[in-house]
């Protein structure tokens, strides 16, 4: 019994010096900055299946097939470059009855991706699919050209951002500020988790990617980007 409890103890003290290792063994402050901003969208992209069902299979694929010469016939007359439109490999499935099983017809699909530098084209397009037989699950996401350089802004605006906040905390307990420790992109999920908010700044950097995405013909008058960082600065000693 006592070398079981001993077993015990030993593994408890191991479970016990591996979580304090999760944290930094000195005083430290945890802040998440961010930033955003809204900006006017210059480009989209139209994504589209067409789809037809058939009880002739060389029916269905011939179908699919004129449908797609038009498209590709239609992105030409509307001046967009080959480069920017691309057509997937046709799909092919059987539809069975649901009382004897046996098959009933065939479904043919194609998928098509149509990306647009400037919207001038975007509402006629759309309108043009909208009104195709055959064209279905039509999407729309919007986005700009300068994404990068206008992230790479914001991630600077976010860094001051975290910066402020941990001044603030600092000032607010009556200690200095001291050098920066650990800064990601990334939430450090173990600090988090011991302080039982696990994934919190996960949630924050769900943004940093945010295209607007649209169902209707109107493109958005603006839409958001944002950026955010995780930082860990030490504590120095009180003033």
């Amino acid at each position: 019994m006592k070398n079981i409890t001993a077993i015990v103890v030993m593994l408890l003290s191991s479970m016990t010096a591996a979580m304090a290792k999760e944290l930094p063994e000195f005083p430290f402050i945890y802040v998440g900055g961010s930033a955003e901003k809204e900006v006017p969208p210059d480009m989209a992209t139209i994504t589209f299946t067409v789809e037809v069902q058939d009880s002739k299979p060389e029916a269905a694929l011939d179908a699919v097939y004129k449908r797609g010469v038009e498209l590709i016939a239609l992105f030409k007359e509307m001046g967009i470059p080959e480069h920017d439109f691309e057509t997937y490999n046709i799909d092919k499935q059987y539809r069975k009855d649901d009382e004897n099983q046996k098959i009933s017809g065939y479904e043919v699909t194609q998928r098509f991706k149509v990306k647009l530098r400037g919207l001038t084209h975007y509402i006629p397009l759309y309108e043009n699919l909208l009104k195709m037989k055959n064209v279905v699950d039509i999407n729309a996401d919007f986005d700009i050209v300068k994404r990068k350089e206008i992230e790479a802004n914001l991630m600077a605006e976010a860094c001051a951002d975290a910066k402020k906040q941990a001044e603030n905390m600092a000032n607010g307990i009556g200690v200095k500020l001291g050098s920066v420790y650990g800064i990601s992109k990334l939430s450090f999920d173990a600090i988090g988790d011991r302080f039982n908010a696990p994934g919190y700044f996960k949630k924050s950097m769900m943004g940093s990617d945010d295209r607007s995405s649209s169902q209707i013909i109107f493109a958005p008058a603006t839409i958001m980007l944002r950026n955010s960082v995780n930082v860990i600065y030490k504590m120095e000693n009180q003033r």
